[in-house]
């Protein structure tokens, strides 16, 4: 199962002068600081771990990836004149099952803000306050007649998106458990 942690999660563990912002089209809110050097903790059990975050505009700032104090990774932000919004920054290779820590480390940031999102990881072990992430795309989300799935929506998680352009939709989504919460962007023509 993948789980969503939102930048503002107490699981996070930073250092340095973060901010808070955030635009409508981003998981609740995100984090940016100015100061290279400036660091995010994330401990968690699992077998796969990925950093999503807002480019601003810009180009060539920066920020390195350690998971499990193995070699930096380097994530540099492409030239851009608008936001990119779910841009993916860095992901694991695949796990091994059980604690791991990852450190992000702000780089050089050249003017440009890379806005903090949020973070998805993989694990057998969910807690009852874990929020489950299930993409459109995932395959146990099961569509009939009259979804398309469209790709390169910048601000769709994922950066994609299921449209239905007849008069009835449905799909099928297995589960086990008592709450849940499915967000839908829907758009109505006439």
């Amino acid at each position: 199962m993948s789980v969503i942690v939102d930048n503002e999660d107490d699981i996070l563990q930073y250092t340095g002068t973060w901010s808070q912002g955030g635009a409508s089209v981003e998981y609740l809110t995100t984090t940016s600081t100015g100061a290279s050097g400036d660091t995010v903790t994330f401990s968690f059990e699992g077998t796969y771990v990925a950093v999503y975050a807002t480019v601003g505009p810009g180009s060539g700032s920066n920020m390195n990836f350690v998971i499990d104090q193995t070699p930096a990774t380097t994530y540099i932000a492409p030239p851009t004149t608008s936001p990119i919004y779910h841009q993916e920054l860095w992901t694991s290779n695949v796990l091994d099952e059980g604690p791991h820590t990852l450190l992000v480390t702000t780089g050089p940031l050249n003017g440009q803000s890379l806005w903090l999102d949020y973070l998805l990881y993989k694990t057998t072990s969910i807690g009852e306050t874990d929020n489950i992430f299930i993409d459109d795309n995932d395959t146990s989300v099961q569509y009939f007649a009259g979804w398309q799935s469209v790709p390169s929506f910048e601000e769709y998680f994922q950066h994609t998106a299921h449209i239905c352009q007849v008069a009835e939709c449905s799909l099928s989504l297995e589960f086990e458990g008592a709450d849940w919460i499915v967000f839908f962007h829907l758009t109505y023509t006439v």
